[in-house]
């Protein structure tokens, strides 16, 4: 749903009920049909290229973007240039001619007068928190050593780790940078340029994983760009030789052709065209055709990954992957604008302007998240980066209460990045936030992840938060995870998702096959259903469910999904869940109504780190900080069990499980089931009225009540 159409109109509606949401999912379904029925050799071509879809063998990519074609109805030719005006390499260098920047520095994202502005304002708050963030991060740079050298000799694994080092010299070259232009401190300035000098050494960034390289290119030259002044002519070259060499050679056939990582629909896209773009707009004096093309051949490209964040500014890959991906895309678009007064369209790509709503709605009262995907962790913090690209959007787009959501949880910008951009983008005169969120308690997202979200309140820490997804389980770094909901109230996350499982273990990035072996991947491993399961993925790995029916009311708001797809191929004939808040939103209720082709066995499952839990019969009592969960299943013959976060009998074993220590599992198990209704309530601290039973279809008129 479009966030601001849909605020707007509930400004004058206080009850609205939403049907047909999953219209395009629908659409898209005899794409995923095609997809079954090609790896099953019951269509005449199962296409060679999109087998091998798991890493280092393989044609990946093409893999990556047929498959994506068939689930989602995406041509990546034209994916997100509706909005795009690619300018030819001639046009690139003649604004920047015209720009009057040729041999002025600095010029990537901010100037001189950026920077003064940040003086003028580095002793008032939130200036001065951020600036004190950045001088205590620092500080350990001066006794520590370079960021490491590792000799891969070939073998991928540490091509991959090689990305640490690269993300480390941006890190400490931004900071140091930054800190020099505000203080004016030599030492700063001096321990950067000694960092890059020594970076640029180094034989290789490992092209073969591009992440490195586009973040070692970004930070080289946004490094070069800021620090100008301070380097020699000698030195100035070699930096030049070395991102010339390293990074522009080596990003040119994939992003002249959009292949491999350069025309992938996902954060890479963004960091690898966005990173290496930038390079070519520090050095454009330099290699002037070369430069040209690389940003005109950029701006052609990252499309193709915003396109998924459209119709509705939801994030595929799950809220750590949004900040990895949208900070290059806006790193990139606020230098284009910087340095060609314009962004050809990019930031008006479908959903963009809405994206940041989606991070808002990502965070609980408490500040964790809304995980799925691999998602680093429920916890507050999303490593520790914060969410500057907020100010930048709240500017763009005028929509100051992207301005509240960092101040509010990240106010002093995180602990590994944060600081520098939040210096470059806040504007007080502009960003003065709201003292709460101007938006409506509930939002329901469609496009490639279909989500709703529902809260109580949007400034009492302790009030009710709960989150439901349908979803597409060919996702970038998604779950088998159809049907997923979480719970948090008084600060406590009752119903959690797993962290990512280590990316390092077998054929984890292998979507065909063997990324299902892995609990924390498969669904299981999810707060959803199981019906049937045995050894093999259990859900259908082409599965896709968007949410179709969206209810808001003052007390009470709903979401509803047909999760059939999912479970089809285990015997299902129809699967529909609902999650309900409810009784002035003090209360939730996961609903189920399942019918299948002959008698099976369901499980239903709930995560959590609450260590305080009893069981009895049809009904489980979760405590933690002084408070009570009470969960009753509504269903005949339905009875917890509480076991450890580890795989069902006769599900698939693997060593390489992580051991999820600390997290439980309550768990029902129906047998014989051939139509069944599968209902828990969930209510807190002994207020444990239960509402009276009715369908799915009766929760629109349950709510308006």
């Amino acid at each position: 749903m479009k966030f601001f159409d849909y605020r707007e109109y509930m400004k004058n509606h206080s009850t609205a009920v939403f049907t047909g949401l999953d219209e395009e999912c629908r659409c898209n379904a005899p794409g995923r049909q095609f997809l079954r029925d090609a790896r099953a050799g019951k269509t005449p071509v199962w296409v060679d290229t999109i087998a091998p879809i798991s890493e280092p063998d393989g044609d990946w990519e093409f893999g990556e973007l047929q498959i994506a074609r068939f689930m989602r109805g995406t041509d990546a030719a034209t994916a997100g240039m509706e909005t795009i005006r690619v300018p030819k390499p001639e046009e690139v260098l003649n604004k920047f001619k015209e720009s009057g920047l040729w041999g002025k520095h600095p010029r990537i994202m901010a100037n001189e007068d950026t920077f003064a502005r940040i003086r003028a304002h580095k002793d008032e708050q939130p200036y001065k928190n951020w600036v004190k963030a950045l001088e205590k991060r620092a500080e350990p740079y001066f006794t520590e050593p370079f960021a490491p050298w590792v000799d891969a000799c070939g073998k991928m694994q540490p091509k991959k780790d090689y990305l640490t080092p690269c993300r480390m010299v941006k890190v400490r070259v931004q900071t140091l940078a930054m800190l020099w232009r505000i203080t004016g401190e030599l030492r700063y300035a001096e321990r950067a340029k000694a960092e890059m000098l020594n970076f640029i050494t180094y034989p290789t960034y490992y092209p073969e994983h591009y992440l490195n390289v586009a973040e070692a290119c970004y930070a080289l030259c946004l490094g070069y760009d800021w620090m100008y002044d301070l380097f020699t002519e000698d030195e100035r070259q070699r930096i030049r030789d070395a991102v010339k060499g390293k990074c522009f050679d080596t990003a040119y056939g994939p992003m002249s052709t959009a292949t491999e990582w350069a025309g992938r629909l996902n954060n890479w896209n963004q960091v690898c065209n966005g990173g290496t773009a930038i390079g070519a707009l520090a050095l454009m004096e330099y290699y002037p055709e070369l430069c040209s093309e690389l940003v005109s051949f950029a701006v052609a490209n990252v499309p193709r990954s915003l396109a998924d964040i459209g119709p509705d500014g939801a994030y595929s890959e799950g809220p750590t992957y949004w900040v990895y991906g949208t900070a290059y895309a806006t790193y990139f678009m606020a230098a284009l604008t910087s340095v060609l007064g314009e962004d050809f369209g990019l930031s008006e790509v479908d959903g963009y302007r809405e994206t940041m709503s989606y991070m808002i709605y990502c965070t609980s009262p408490k500040g964790m998240l809304a995980s799925y995907a691999d998602t680093n962790s429920n916890e507050r913090g999303l490593a520790g980066r914060g969410t500057p690209q907020a100010y930048w959007m709240a500017q763009l787009f005028d929509e100051p209460t992207y301005a509240w959501y960092p101040v509010k949880y990240y106010p002093y910008g995180g602990d590994s990045e944060g600081g520098v951009y939040e210096l470059l983008w806040y504007k007080p005169e502009k960003d003065a936030p709201p003292a709460e969120a101007d938006y409506p308690l509930d939002m329901v997202y469609g496009g490639v992840e279909s989500l709703a979200f529902f809260r109580k309140d949007w400034n009492d820490p302790d009030s009710m938060y709960a989150f439901f997804k349908g979803g597409d389980n060919q996702s970038n770094h998604g779950c088998l995870d159809i049907g997923q909901f979480l719970l948090e109230r008084f600060g406590v996350r009752w119903a959690m998702d797993l962290k990512g499982e280590n990316y390092a273990v077998p054929e984890y990035w292998d979507r065909l096959g063997g990324r299902w072996r892995y609990y924390r991947k498969r669904a299981e491993g999810h707060n959803t259903l199981l019906i049937n399961p045995g050894e093999e993925a259990d859900q259908d790995i082409f599965a896709a469910a968007a949410i179709d029916t969206f209810g808001t009311a003052p007390g009470a708001a709903f979401a509803a999904c047909d999760i059939t797809e999912a479970y089809a191929p285990f015997g299902a004939k129809s699967v529909r869940r609902a999650c309900m808040l409810f009784d002035n939103r003090n209360k939730f209720l996961v609903q189920d109504e399942v019918t299948c082709e002959k008698e099976s066995t369901l499980w239903w499952n709930l995560h959590t780190e609450v260590k305080d839990i009893t069981v009895e019969g049809n009904v489980a009592v979760l405590k933690e900080n002084g408070h009570t969960l009470r969960i009753t299943m509504q269903t005949p013959n339905a009875q917890f069990v509480l076991t450890d976060a580890v795989p069902l009998p006769g599900s698939y074993q693997t060593p390489h499980n992580n051991p999820n220590e600390g997290v439980l599992v309550l768990r029902v198990k129906l047998e014989n089931v051939k139509e069944t209704t599968l209902r828990a309530v969930f209510t807190f601290d002994g207020d444990d009225t239960l509402p009276p039973e009715m369908n799915i279809d009766d929760f629109a008129d349950f709510i308006q009540k």
